[in-house]
């Protein structure tokens, strides 16, 4: 495409009307008058403006070229929305826009995954939550992140006695949004009992089993740094967070990003 008419042309509308950058005279002198008699200037200009609103910044992802004269783009804005750019110019210099298109592109199949539920399972501070939310964004389709804590964050302070209980009704919560169609991250904090609690309640549901783990040293770090955590707690729950637990994959996030983790953790669930 560069260095063709049409290419030179597409250019100049990424570079320039797609960012809102050009003005009237500078449109006029790219577009044949028989397109600016159909379309008006402000016309084109608002294509301009639309893709700035949708798209954010721009990048060409793929290029579909039909000749010298006539050719289609893929772009793909800062927000992730792809759209179809379609051009075509006069045959003779300067070869002046003739046609010019902006649609969304189509998506691109979803890739399903073989699992209904994403089991993380680890102690605090160990970065549960962050692989969890980064899963939403890499997977497809959509996902629920469901925390253990949020059940626990429901009860009153003189309600402490009744954690275990509390969390066996999580993990029913969770095996009920399974068994209606949902797809769903479980992010908790369970020892062994509790786990084989939640085995039985997914019983019949396809389950990805995770560990997340970090070393104890990381975690006082984290939870020094996030002053929302009481400290030595995630040390006193490592103990019994994994201790007989049987997983399908585990992540470290001592010296891996969470992002990273998410990747390797996305990659099971996907894989065929």
């Amino acid at each position: 495409m560069p260095g063709t008419p049409v290419g030179e042309q597409l250019r100049w509308v990424l570079d320039r009307l797609l960012k809102g950058l050009a003005g009237d005279e500078e449109v006029a002198a790219h577009f044949a008058p028989a397109f600016v008699e159909v379309f008006p200037i402000d016309t084109i200009r608002s294509i301009g403006q639309r893709a700035v609103a949708l798209l954010g910044d721009i990048e060409v992802v793929d290029v579909e070229a039909d000749g010298d004269l006539r050719t289609t783009v893929t772009v793909r804005g800062s927000s992730e929305l792809r759209a179809l750019v379609k051009a075509s110019v006069e045959p003779v210099p300067p070869h002046r826009l003739a046609g010019l298109g902006f649609t969304p592109a189509p998506l691109a199949p979803a890739v399903q995954s073989r699992y209904e539920v994403i089991v993380l399972n680890g102690v605090s501070s160990s970065g549960k939550s962050t692989i969890a939310r980064a899963l939403q964004s890499m997977l497809e389709l959509p996902w629920l992140h469901v925390e253990v804590d949020a059940f626990l964050r429901m009860l009153p302070v003189k309600g402490l006695a009744e954690v275990a209980a509390v969390v066996r009704g999580a993990n029913a919560a969770v095996a009920a949004l399974a068994r209606e169609g949902n797809r769903v991250i479980y992010d908790c904090v369970l020892g062994r009992e509790l786990v084989d609690d939640l085995r039985a309640e997914l019983a019949g549901t396809s389950t990805l089993w995770g560990g997340v783990q970090c070393a104890a040293d990381v975690l006082a770090e984290r939870e020094r740094d996030r002053g929302d955590r009481m400290i030595g707690q995630a040390r006193a729950q490592l103990a019994a967070a994994h201790q007989g637990v049987d997983y399908d994959l585990e992540v470290d996030t001592t010296e891996t990003s969470a992002e990273t983790c998410a990747h390797q953790v996305s990659a099971v669930a996907l894989a065929r």
